[in-house]
């Protein structure tokens, strides 16, 4: 037994349940927000296509499509992908990088069942995959009826294996894009705020007493912008950006603060639990024959539920190769299933510290 199944799965003597049992229960309190409770054709629909041809989804009532699931986190091998450049780069004539064509890169979660999980994740799991992989049928036979094909892919693998199919099915999870282009003059060194203009007889504030935001964890906002040189691929002829930043998603660690898109790398690690919120798009395009339909899961939100023991994720070397990705408009949000993502956890107790935890399991 691994040391995650092991902290995972030793029984709290306060609740005597364990991590998982706890993870489960929340699971279920998703309700009509877990993606393991969709039915496509009945609980979300396709809408039409936009100008670009691209195909979202929406819940029956018209709000977006959004629903929640428990998986781990897998490992390059399986298709994790945590670097800005993406995993195999364009023809020669279409770098460098520029604000214009990098809008579009995505770093990748492979998500896998969670190690050693209960029967009640596991299948949480599988039926939230089951979920996903039901469009493309559907795809196929209006496809039949119309005489069309196209050339697909998919963001669904079944690998070869022994044992439980559940074990060797992988989920492939796009990040919000790493870069954004803001097109007012910024810079990377926050302004020196002015000294202001008090009553008279009173004392003047001094400008080093102002503390500037965004410069500690706990002051974090979504949304907030970081300067491209906080990762360190960005460098050398492959890029040119100019406008782009980086942005700070919603994406959050244990605790609840926010993960700054640098930390990506040392947080989101093999073996690391994490609940997240995702959305459906099919991208297609027909200006090539044969078209192509490209089947995509995106991450809206994500929390990390519990570290994995994997190592700080590095990229290996790169080849020259095809790399094609649109970029998705931003959508209304859907209430319902963000109060569900966030209050996701409120009937956990208070889990013991890894030492503590540690030291309980050698005790039994």
């Amino acid at each position: 037994m691994s040391s995650i199944t092991l902290r995972r799965c030793v029984v709290d003597k306060k609740t005597n349940k364990t991590a998982y049992d706890g993870y489960a229960d929340e699971a279920v309190a998703l309700g009509d927000t877990a993606l393991s409770g969709q039915v496509f054709g009945k609980t979300f629909e396709p809408t039409k296509p936009d100008s670009r041809g691209n195909i979202r989804f929406a819940k029956l009532d018209g709000a977006p499509f959004r629903a929640s699931f428990i998986a781990e986190i897998g490992s390059l091998e399986q298709g994790t992908w945590l670097s800005a450049q993406p995993k195999n780069l364009p023809p020669a004539h279409k770098l460098p990088f520029t604000d214009a064509n990098s809008k579009s890169l995505r770093m990748i979660l492979a998500l896998r069942c969670p190690t050693g999980a209960p029967e009640e994740l596991r299948t949480q799991f599988r039926n939230g995959v089951a979920v996903c992989d039901s469009i493309r049928p559907a795809d196929e036979i209006v496809e039949a009826q119309h005489g069309q094909s196209f050339y697909v892919t998919e963001s669904i693998f079944l690998n070869d294996g022994e044992g439980d199919p559940t074990d060797n099915i992988t989920m492939h999870v796009r990040l919000h894009p790493t870069f954004e282009v803001s097109y007012t003059t910024t810079s990377s060194t926050p302004p020196t705020p002015r000294r202001r203009i008090t009553k008279v007889g009173e004392d003047a504030t001094s400008s080093d007493d102002v503390v500037m935001e965004g410069t500690m964890t706990s002051e974090r906002k979504i949304s907030d912008t970081y300067p491209t040189s906080k990762l360190p691929e960005i460098k050398g002829a492959l890029w040119a950006l100019d406008r782009a930043h980086l942005i700070q998603r919603d994406y959050k660690d244990v605790d609840g603060t926010l993960i700054a898109p640098h930390e990506l790398t040392t947080k989101l690690t093999e073996g690391t639990l994490v609940l997240v919120m995702v959305e459906l798009v099919t991208y297609v395009i027909t200006d090539q024959k044969p078209g192509k339909k490209i089947y995509h899961i995106l991450a809206d939100k994500l929390r990390i539920l519990d570290h994995g023991n994997g190592e700080p994720w590095t990229a290996p070397g790169l080849e020259p190769s095809d790399f094609t990705l649109a970029s998705p408009a931003k959508r209304p949000r859907d209430e319902a299933a963000d109060n569900a993502f966030d209050n996701f956890g409120s009937r956990l107790s208070p889990s013991p510290s890894p030492r503590k935890r540690a030291g309980n399991s050698r005790r039994t």
